[in-house]
């Protein structure tokens, strides 16, 4: 008996310690809404690791001009709570249709070039089982229509 004891315990302690790469949560946010709070889901592990991925493998943007431009409708998806490596402050990732931006502390710490829109049509795909149609309608389908 005291040997399935021990047993259960080794098992429950690895599973609460995380069995895979991911710890924590990652929120994705639609910034779209003007004037009511924006529609989010939570990521799943396997989700998590595969943005983390996507994004890590982008190149650097060495142009001046990463600017964010003010616009009605859709502006883009905003990641909140994805752990990247070399990166200790609380941070932001927003995903536009080309480009990565990564905020620390509301400020443009780097930007990434996503030429084929990857991780942007992915998080598109991912929101098909999130959102209302409507919604959902108001993402450009295509990396390069917004």
């Amino acid at each position: 008996m005291k040997l399935r004891q021990v047993t259960l315990a080794a098992l429950l302690v690895f599973i609460v310690s995380g069995c895979g790469k991911t710890t924590g949560q990652a929120e994705v946010e639609v910034d779209l809404l003007s004037g009511q709070p924006n529609p989010t889901w939570a990521l799943a592990a396997e989700e998590i690791d595969e943005m983390t991925s996507l994004i890590e493998q982008l190149p650097a943007d060495h142009s001046a001009e990463s600017s964010k431009e003010i616009v009605l409708g859709f502006r883009g998806f905003i990641i909140r709570g994805l752990t990247l490596p070399d990166i200790d402050e609380d941070h932001s990732i927003i995903v536009l249709s080309e480009r990565v931006i990564i905020e620390t502390n509301g400020e443009t710490a780097f930007t990434l070039v996503d030429e084929k829109g990857i991780v942007y049509k992915r998080l598109r795909e991912l929101a098909k089982s999130q959102l209302s149609d409507d919604l959902l309608n108001s993402i450009p389908n295509e990396a390069n229509e917004q």
